[in-house]
């Protein structure tokens, strides 16, 4: 299963991703990066399975993901797939993080049968 963004999706937000640096090694094809991106977020796999067809290394996935998110890349893409329609809040997660139980966490007690109302 390979999740490729459409030619109307990249049409979309390729113009809010930062320019292609001339100087130095050529980077890496931006669709195919966000590529990459999309499979480990959709699949939820670990960076290193991202598929070869892709012609990206795991490691400059994870790393234009993180450059974007402390540039403000995704957040300008998310506004203006938002502002264009192109996207509604239901298909879009702006922050989503979990957060482990430490060690003596309070543990919520579950009903093992139903309470009378109490009297008022």
């Amino acid at each position: 299963m390979y999740i490729e963004l459409s030619d109307k999706q990249w049409e979309a937000i390729r113009d809010y991703l930062p320019p292609v640096n001339m100087n130095g090694r050529p980077r890496c094809e931006d669709r195919s990066v966000i590529n990459g991106i999309l499979y480990v977020l959709k699949t939820g796999c670990q960076w290193p399975a991202i598929p070869k067809e892709y012609g990206v290394h795991y490691s400059t996935c994870w790393r234009r993901l993180k450059r974007w998110e402390e540039n403000g890349v995704w957040q300008r893409i998310i506004e203006a797939l938002l502002e264009s329609r192109e996207a509604d809040l239901a298909q879009v997660a702006l922050d989503t993080s979990v957060v482990k139980a430490k060690k003596g966490a309070h543990v919520w007690d579950k009903p093992t049968e139903a309470k009378p109302p109490s009297a008022a």
